[in-house]
Parts: structure tokens; sequence; C-alpha cells
């Protein structure tokens, strides 16, 4: 009988460790994937997993997942080239210097890409240091906060795709139980903020824009979370219809299609996708699942805290928000879905949150590691801060799942 090299859980926590050690050296996230995917298989998988998984893999779930990425970042390459984001910024700065200043990375946030923190930091440099007469690690940690607080609501990230995936599920349903991590995520951002700030005079007062700039950029945001989230339609419907209607709206030259095109077909980027969803369905064809709810049942922990500390670890490590929801969520799966048909509610919003909140307290996050180069600034004083306003996220969100 072939056999696996280690048991499942035993495997899992070996290939993520050199995941962890990938990452560390500079690899790129789908290097150290990949690091992750080969190493796991070699030790965990057998014949017999190794086929069956990959014949899960070409199932419509997971093909969807793939044809979902690619459209949003072809969505996020349009609205970009059609110069989408200037307006936002230019309608963001009607609100004041303080708002704009929380108002800017929170939306460019809306478009989830590599990195994306250092554009939205690149436009805000002036305002928060000049402005606003912010040291730089405050800087940092403003624009790298508010750039992140719509990762558990807004479907374009590739946490959410993922997560929907691997519990094969719609992205509106996830949406619908983890939605108070970004209200908490919100709220905690904004206290930190007000004590940051509350001293700070604006130089200058100036308001440029107006109101019809933020709507000219929004309505493609508004209707995404329309279609997805209020109407429950299907997201590559969603948006298809939305990428329709912004080419017929904003008219893109075919230059600017060409660019946009060339963004979403990143073949790094699409490369990591496919390879979660292959580790994830290798790894629950493996006995790591079953190890893990062996192991947690027999240590008495809370389920809840159980779910949240694998993810937050696993994000803590990774860095990367499309990281702990490819390996941690589906070591999880006895968890959030014991019955294989239903989903437990908190145990998915006490995962999700914990690999949320891990990822943005990671020294190793992509967002947090440029802006911190492009501010000059240290990045000790920075992940205080954030550590600071994860610990107030954590509180509300668990509060919540307790008492509510």
């Amino acid at each position: 009988m072939n056999l696996p090299l280690l048991h499942g859980l035993t495997a899992f926590i070996i290939a993520y460790a050199l995941l962890v050690i990938a990452s560390g050296k500079g690899a790129k996230a789908f290097y150290s994937i990949l690091v992750m995917v080969v190493s796991f298989a070699c030790l965990a998988g057998t014949g017999e997993i190794l086929k069956n998984a990959t014949i899960a893999f070409f199932s419509w779930n997971d093909v969807r997942a793939i044809i979902i990425l690619y459209l949003s970042l072809l969505t996020a390459g349009i609205l970009k080239e059609v110069g989408v984001l200037d307006r936002l910024l230019k309608g963001a700065s009607k609100g004041g210097c303080r708002f704009g200043g929380l108002a800017v990375p929170s939306l460019v946030g809306l478009l989830p890409m590599p990195g994306g923190a250092l554009v939205s930091a690149i436009i805000v440099r002036d305002r928060y240091l000049k402005e606003m007469k912010l040291d730089k690690e405050t800087a940092v940690y403003l624009n790298f906060w508010f750039r992140h607080i719509w990762v558990p609501v807004w479907p374009l990230f590739q946490s959410l795709i993922i997560t929907a995936a691997v519990l094969s599920v719609k992205e509106g349903t996830i949406i619908r139980i983890t939605w108070p991590a970004s209200i908490a995520a919100i709220i905690a951002g904004v206290i930190v903020a007000y004590f940051l700030l509350k001293n700070k005079d604006c130089v200058s007062q100036e308001k440029e824009g107006s109101w019809i700039d933020l709507l000219y950029g929004l309505w493609p945001f508004i209707l995404i979370a329309a279609l997805v989230i209020l109407l429950n339609i299907d997201m590559i419907i969603s948006l298809i219809i939305t990428l329709f209607l912004a080419i017929i709206y904003y008219k893109p030259t075919g230059k600017m299609v060409e660019n946009a095109v060339e963004f979403a077909s990143r073949p790094t980027i699409l490369g990591v996708l496919i390879l979660s969803l292959f580790f994830k369905e290798l790894l629950i064809r493996t006995s790591a699942p079953s190890d893990l709810l062996h192991l947690a049942t027999s240590s008495g922990l809370n389920t809840y805290i159980v779910a949240y500390l694998i993810t937050f670890i696993a994000g803590l490590a990774a860095g990367g928000e499309n990281f702990f929801a490819a390996t941690a969520i589906p070591l999880l799966l006895p968890f959030i879905m014991p019955s294989h048909t239903s989903i437990v509610a908190p145990v998915l919003l006490a995962a999700f949150t914990g690999g949320y909140m891990g990822v943005m307290v990671s020294p190793i996050h992509l967002c947090l590691a440029l802006t911190v180069e492009y501010f000059e600034a240290k990045m000790s004083k920075s992940l205080l801060l954030s550590f600071i306003t994860v610990i107030i996220t954590t509180v509300m969100v668990m509060a919540y799942i307790f008492l509510v």
C-alpha cells in the first residue's frame, strides 16, 4: 500500500516553515507557495492523493475562482488606465485635509493589487509630511492600515475569492459573515488615528475636486457591491456587467485596454491562485485537517480561539492575505463546515479575522515593506501602531462572536 512519508499535519508544518523561510529570503509569493506545495506533495502525498487532487482542481469551483481573479484584475486595470483613481482622490479631498488623508488609501484599497499601498503612499506623501506635519512612521501606519480596511468585505480581494472557492460558496455568502471584521477594523483605525491627528493642524485647507469627482470614480465599486452583496448575483456575471458598463462609460483607448490586459495577465499573480487552489485540493485529501481537529479538541481550547490563532499565525508568518486563505482555511474545514453542507458562521468569522489581523502585523507584508521604504521610516513604530489597532479590532470581533 502506498503510504505518505509523514502524517498530514507534520508535513503541513514543515512545508509551511519552508514557505516562511522562502518568503523571509525575499522570494516572491509565487515561488514561496510553489516551495510549500511541492514539499507538502512529496511529504504527505501519495499517487492516489495527487491524482484525486488534480482531478478536483479542474472542477468548475476552482476554474471559476481563476476566472473571477482574472476579471477582477482586468476591471482594476481598466479603471486605473482611464484615470478613475485620480478622480476619486480629488473627490476625497472635498472632505478636508484629515478626511482626505484617511480616505485616499481607503479608496485605493478598492483596487486590490500587489503592493498597492505604495500607490496611495505616493499620492498622500505631501499631505502627510508637509501639510499635516506627521512623522514618517505615523504616515506609514495611516496609509497601510486604511489601505486594507476592506479586506473582509470587498469581493475583489484574493482572500475572499480563495475562501469562497475553498468553501464552495459565493463571495456574497462569505461577506455576509465576515463584515464585522471590516467594521471593527475601521472603528479601531479611526480611534487610533484620532489620537495621532487630534493635535495636528493641516497647513493647507485647500479642497480640491468635487463630490462629482468622487461619484465619477466610485460607481463601478458601488455597482459590484450591489450586484454581489445585495442581489447575490454570481461574481463572474457581476464583474462582466461592471466591466462592460465601465468600457462603455469611460471609453478607454486601445492602448489602455492593452495595458489593462497585460496587467491582468501577469503569470505570477494568476499562478499564486492556481497553486493555492491546488494546495487546497491536496491538503483536504491528506490527514492534516483531521489531525488538527483531534489536536484542537484534545487541547481544551475554545474553537473560536483555535480558529483565530491558526490563521493569525499563518498570516503573520507569510505576510499576504492570500496566504492564510489558501493554507489555513482549508486546514480548518472540519471546524468551519463540519457537516460539509453548512458554514458555522462564528468559526469562519474568527478564522478570517485571525488571518486578516496576522497579515496586518506581519513585517514581511509587501505593502508595509514598500511603504516603509518609500517614506524612509522605521518599521518598529509603524508595527506597534498596527499591533495596537489589531488588539482593538480583535477584542471587538470576539465580543461580537461571544455576545451576539
